[in-house]
């Protein structure tokens, strides 16, 4: 009997891909180490594939890298042969669950079993990068815990060298909701890639679900790839509190957009065995101590960095370091609450999980509880904070608390309590409970804090219910002398739902020994400025990107980031090396759909004589002096128009500039000037134009003759437009404006087109504006432009006998 000779029988079926088949298999005769009735796993390719080239050599492949690697995480092969029914692998047969099943069964997994499976896959990748392959197919349903609950990976079906050209490394194999950005935009899969691919393995066991997808898009081909080439990241320890701030931020780096930023995968497998003891997280800390404070330095995955809050996030850090200080015996703190107020948009929750992120990089790091409160949602009382403590318990939703979630909260909480929060915690629970539920949830996070430092966000407080304010006002009574920080987001634009009880939280909180107040206004055009730069490549021209998204956004930090989605959606913008290249004029962007719809919304509950004054002042645009209105709308008195005029400006659409007015925004005039149907804006601009015009025979200003033949341009006044045109276009050649004048002979030409439909055009005057307008744009380089006027003016048919200088000019 050789034992070096291979024998089995096959037994069962394990599972089948496009290609093969794997068995579990019994040796029939011993084989080196093993005895005979040795259970291993056979993998055989099927008949069908077996005449495909490029299959079969996928599977010798996949024979070759499985027999040549004996690493510790990777499965390991044991021999290979070929039957009558085609080629075959023999494997090492791996026993227990897959991760998906694991996870599947007992929802997200505790962090140091998540950090055992870190370090014996990111293990097994390395050993395969410096072997020269790519897995290629990593996903929780290929890894699986052995006999000691040792993570090993499977099936290297997918395996591709990195020699490989790039067309074979940029196809789409194995599962899509693995895969990394660049790999869903088509482009070659690297190393990187894999780590990319393992950190949304990881964060998915750390949290329960996938970093960047929703159940629905998991299974949907299209928003995988879509939402995969441009994500979103958000820490895991917003979704699980308890996680340490070591994985927070190894997840955070494995998932950075920019695969540059990524650690290789034998700097992710370092970092998992070393762990909090090692270089890496060590040089972390003491970077986090020494460093200049830089809002951009903190995580670099989002859409839109954050810019412009230094000042704020400086608050809030100072504010930790008073309020979670304990003193040297390490049983009290100060405690504080921080209130912090800002708009829809305005970023407090960004800013805040940016500071939280900060704060835990930290050798004693708080706990990080955050919670919101819902405008439109029929719920339970104390619903947000019910939502903290699932998020605490990683309970998932829908889902009643089970032996292990009483365990944690039994440790924290007398037999009323504990009775009380359970019930709470189950969805189905109609009853009574033993203690108010307020009183249950206050008892659970004072508790908290007592154990560990502990910072609680809770945003929309003025959407908060009864009880939600309840739990709020007695934990801030706790606060002295525990090492809790409370975060409380109020939006400046919203009406509270309970004022009484919110005046009794903020009241308390003003008597709390530390307590601060800080608000977040708009950005300002510097801010955004520094947005740009860090977004876009140098090709854009960047100052005017800035004030037109400033303009577009009013500051806000939230429309910034819809306006860059749509451009995204649209296409409109293109990744390069260097940054995003904008493939549209920035001039061209629209209004944020959400700001129009504020806007329409505003506008409309204005009375209708307000709207009537809004519509034309959005056409006057700099002319909004009293004196010029009354000259465009003389039906007004002086006095009910001054009127109109300060009371639009008290309700924010007007501004004060000088002896006149203008809209607060440009996005305000904007969106009300959308809002006119053509003829209602003809009949306006005509208005204006006619308020332009000189009195007593005295003639205009090149500025306001410009103004005139604009609004006359706008209000299809075309025979009128052409009788300013022509000496104001002669003014401006003998300035030397050829930008100007290259303007103003597109409109004459475009004047004398409407003309000529109605039987009213001049050739020799159409001669006059394609002649100036061609020389324009040869002095300005526009050469398109040129062209386009010169073939429009060899169309034009001149008889010599009545025109001969025109003749002339033509033929020159």
């Amino acid at each position: 009997m050789d034992p070096t000779t291979f024998y089995f029988e096959l037994r069962e079926e394990l599972g089948a891909g496009t290609s093969g088949r794997v068995y579990k298999a019994v040796l029939t005769q011993p084989w080196r180490e093993l005895p005979a009735g040795a259970e291993v796993a056979v993998k055989k390719l099927q008949p069908e594939a077996a005449g495909d080239p490029a299959l079969r050599a996928a599977f010798e492949r996949e024979a070759e890298v499985a027999l040549a690697l004996d690493v510790p995480g990777l499965v390991r092969g044991l021999a290979r042969g070929e039957d009558e029914s085609g080629p075959w692998l023999a494997l090492e047969y791996v026993p227990g669950l897959d991760l998906r099943r694991l996870l599947s069964d007992s929802g997200a997994i505790p962090e140091p079993l998540v950090r055992s499976i870190a370090v014996r896959v990111s293990s097994a990748l390395a050993a395969l990068e410096e072997a020269g392959y790519l897995h290629g197919d990593l996903k929780l349903e290929n890894v699986r815990l052995d006999a000691d609950g040792q993570a090993v990976l499977l099936d290297l079906g997918f395996v591709r060298p990195l020699e490989a050209d790039a067309e074979e490394r940029a196809r789409v194999a194995g599962s899509l909701p693995y895969l990394s950005p660049e790999e869903a935009r088509g482009e070659p899969a690297t190393p990187r890639s894999e780590s990319f691919s393992l950190g949304t393995l990881l964060y998915e066991l750390a949290t329960g679900a996938h970093p960047f997808l929703r159940e629905r898009e998991v299974r949907d081909a299209e928003a995988c790839l879509r939402r995969l080439s441009f994500p979103r990241f958000r820490a895991p320890s917003l979704s699980t509190p308890t996680l340490s701030p070591f994985l927070d931020l190894c997840l955070s780096e494995m998932l950075d957009v920019e695969p540059s930023r990524r650690p290789t995968l034998a700097e992710v497998h370092r970092r998992f065995v070393e762990q909090e003891r090692g270089s890496w997280w060590r040089e972390e800390l003491d970077r986090h101590r020494s460093a200049r404070l830089s809002s951009r330095a903190v995580t670099r995955s989002h859409d839109v960095p954050m810019v412009g809050r230094n000042r704020e996030l400086a608050a809030l850090l100072g504010a930790a370091r008073i309020a979670l200080t304990r003193t040297s015996d390490k049983k009290l703190a100060v405690g504080g609450v921080v209130v912090l107020t800002g708009g829809v948009g305005s970023g407090k929750s960004r800013l805040v999980n940016e500071f939280a992120t900060l704060v835990r990089r930290s050798e004693d790091p708080p706990v990080y509880l955050y919670g919101r409160c819902r405008q439109f949602e029929d719920q339970r009382p104390c619903q947000p904070i019910l939502s903290l403590v699932h998020r605490y318990l990683r309970l998932p939703p829908g889902t009643a608390p089970s032996r292990r979630e009483r365990d944690l909260l039994g440790e924290l909480l007398g037999r009323a309590e504990l009775e009380t929060l359970i019930s709470s915690l189950d969805p189905e629970f109609e009853g009574t409970t033993p203690v108010p539920v307020p009183m249950a949830l206050t008892a659970m996070l004072s508790a908290l804090a007592r154990r560990a430092p502990l910072m609680i966000f809770l945003d929309d407080i003025a959407w908060a219910d009864e009880g939600t304010l309840e739990v709020m006002t007695r934990l801030s009574e706790s606060i002295p002398g525990v090492a809790l920080l409370l975060i409380l987001g109020q939006r400046t634009d919203t009406e509270p739902r309970r004022a009484r009880a919110l005046k009794r939280l903020l009241d308390r909180v003003d008597r709390l020994p530390f307590q601060e107040h800080i608000e977040l206004g708009p950005l300002d055009v510097g801010a955004v400025g520094e947005l740009v730069d860090e977004l876009f490549a140098s090709s854009v021209p960047r100052v005017r990107l800035a004030q037109v998204l400033w303009e577009r956004s009013r500051g806000n930090p939230g429309l910034i980031a819809e306006i860059l989605r749509g451009l995204r959606q649209r296409h409109q913008v293109k990744e390069t090396r260097e940054g995003l290249e904008l493939l549209v004029p920035p001039d061209s962007l629209p209004l944020p759909a959400s700001l129009r719809e504020e806007i329409a919304a505003a506008y409309q509950r204005l009375d209708p004589l307000d709207r009537i004054w809004l519509s034309r002042l959005s056409v006057a645009g700099g002319r909004i002096q009293t004196e010029f209105l009354s000259r465009a709308w003389p039906r007004d008195s002086a006095s009910e128009l001054e009127s109109t005029l300060v009371r639009l400006t008290r309700a924010g659409w007007l501004s004060p500039v000088g002896d006149r007015y203008r809209f607060r925004r440009p996005a305000l005039r904007e969106a009300v000037y959308k809002t006119l149907r053509p003829r209602r804006r003809r009949e306006l601009h005509a208005a204006v134009a006619a308020a332009l015009r000189p009195a007593d025979g005295r003639g205009l200003s090149i500025a306001d003759a410009l103004q005139r033949a604009y609004h006359l341009r706008a209000a299809g006044r075309w025979a009128e437009l052409l009788r300013i045109l022509r000496p104001l276009l002669q003014k401006l050649t003998d300035r030397g404006q050829p930008q100007r004048v290259l303007t103003l002979s597109r409109w004459g030409v475009e004047a004398e087109e409407a003309l000529a439909e109605e039987g009213q055009s001049s050739s020799r005057v159409a001669v006059e504006f394609l002649v100036a307008g061609a020389d324009a744009a040869d002095l300005l380089g526009h050469r398109e432009v040129q062209r386009e006027l010169l073939d429009k003016l060899s169309e034009i048919e001149l008889d010599p006998a009545t025109s001969p200088e025109a003749v002339g000019e033509v033929y020159l």
